[in-house]
């Protein structure tokens, strides 16, 4: 018990910023409280997809769908509350606090990944310029997909679009972008005329 000890405060904190950055949360577990739904994965979804129907930015042929306000929020708030939970604490061995060798270097290596990984999301966006899909994979490669190849787009995935060309190419974007109505409206609209031709 001693050694979950200084974890309450950090524990508290997280609740703590659940709870004001869950704008719907309180939607969401009136209804897991009294039986119509699942209490994280509705919270959560609600979170991340906030702010979707906002407009974007951009002109007729040229538009910008970021990443939601959400999707960046809980990302931010998972991300510290897991580094708050990974820091490693002395742990009592006979009475002498020691830290494992390795402790600090896989500590500094999951800030690494960590700030990597908010890098990404926080700059995510997905782009039509044109006959153009552009997008960064997680591996910050930028993906540039001609719409005009576009041969179906599978919706049946809770976060991601998957889209299929012709040529055998796929693709992968966030549905939890910024005017993703938007988005699918037009990819609908390349589909069909595409298969018009």
């Amino acid at each position: 018990m001693k050694v979950l000890a200084p974890l309450v405060p950090y524990l508290l904190i997280g609740l703590g910023l659940w709870y004001v950055l869950n704008l719907r949360g309180m939607k969401y577990f009136r209804q897991a409280m009294y039986g119509s739904g699942d209490l994280m994965n509705q919270a959560w979804t609600g979170l991340a997809t906030m702010g979707q129907d906002e407009p974007t930015d951009g002109s007729m042929t040229h538009e910008v769908f970021p990443a939601t306000l959400g999707l960046r929020a809980v990302s931010t708030a998972l991300v510290t509350l897991l580094m708050v939970l990974l820091c490693p604490y002395p742990i009592l061995s006979d009475g002498v606090p020691f830290v494992g060798r390795f402790a600090i270097e896989e500590y500094v290596l999951a800030w690494v990944i960590a700030g990597y990984y908010l890098f990404w999301i926080h700059t995510y966006k997905v782009e039509i310029h044109g006959h153009w899909l552009i997008y960064r994979n997680f591996w910050m490669m930028t993906r540039k997909l001609d719409l005009r190849r576009l041969e179906d787009v599978e919706d049946n995935r809770q976060y991601s679009l998957v889209l299929f060309f012709d040529d055998g190419k796929r693709g992968e974007v966030f549905k939890t972008v910024r005017g993703s109505l938007k988005l699918k409206r037009k990819l609908v609209r390349w589909l069909e005329i595409n298969t018009r031709l």
